[in-house]
Parts: structure tokens; C-alpha cells; sequence
């Protein structure tokens, strides 16, 4: 359903979504011979489609992939200010306050690679 396509764009579902996809969806399963998909693959499959165009802009030259993370940081700053000024926890790279912290950090954009996009892309192709 689309809800739980919208959901899975969440990071605290990557991983899930993507084991999901891992075990339900074979390769064979996608040639033009193959069997119509069931149900559940369908929505698995539907689910990486989502997170794959999320995080397209990292396939991107390197410029444009800039533009669209640095905008994503400041809204995760902007998050972490407004959870400063009601005196709760800062979340994970959302305090502005801190060197190298947010999105765009070559550090974290180094990371985010790694254990994020090339898998992801790597099993949805």
C-alpha cells in the first residue's frame, strides 16, 4: 500500500526493507518469463523503488548532489534547533553547533555511501 511505500523512506527502515528485498525478491523473479509476483513482493518491491528515488540525487553529479544534501542539513538543523530551544536532546546530525556534524560532512557523506547507497543500489539492479 502506498503508506507503507512512503514509510519505508524512513531511515530507521532501511535495513529492514532492504533484507525484505533480499529475501522475497530473486532476480529471476524480475525477468519478462517470470511468474506475476505475489502480493508481498510486490510491496517489498515497491518499497525499494521509493528508497532508490529518495536517495537518487546521490547518483547525481557531484555539484547537484551537493545542492540537494546541503538543503537536506539544514533541515536537520532546523530540527536540532527547535529541539534545542525546547531543551530536549539534539539529535544525531542535526546540531549545527557541532564541527563535521551534519549530512553534508565529507566524513558522513563518505558513510552514508559505504553502508547505505551502494548496497542499495547494488541489489535493486
Amino acid at each position: 500500500n502506498v503508506i507503507s511505500m512512503v514509510l519505508a523512506t524512513d531511515m530507521a527502515e532501511h535495513f529492514r526493507v532492504t533484507s525484505q528485498f533480499a529475501q522475497k525478491i530473486s532476480p529471476s523473479d524480475l525477468l519478462p518469463s517470470a511468474p506475476c509476483l505475489r502480493a508481498d513482493q510486490k510491496t517489498v518491491l515497491m518499497e525499494m523503488a521509493i528508497k532508490a528515488a529518495d536517495l537518487g540525487h546521490t547518483t547525481l553529479f557531484q555539484q547537484e548532489h551537493m545542492y540537494w544534501v546541503t538543503g537536506l542539513q539544514e533541515e536537520f538543523f532546523s530540527q536540532g534547533d527547535a529541539e534545542r530551544e525546547q531543551k530536549m536532546v539534539v539529535s544525531p546530525l542535526c546540531d549545527r553547533e557541532k564541527k563535521r556534524n551534519g549530512p553534508a560532512s565529507g566524513e558522513n557523506q563518505i558513510g552514508f555511501f559505504d553502508v547505505i547507497c551502494d548496497p542499495l543500489f547494488s541489489s535493486f539492479v
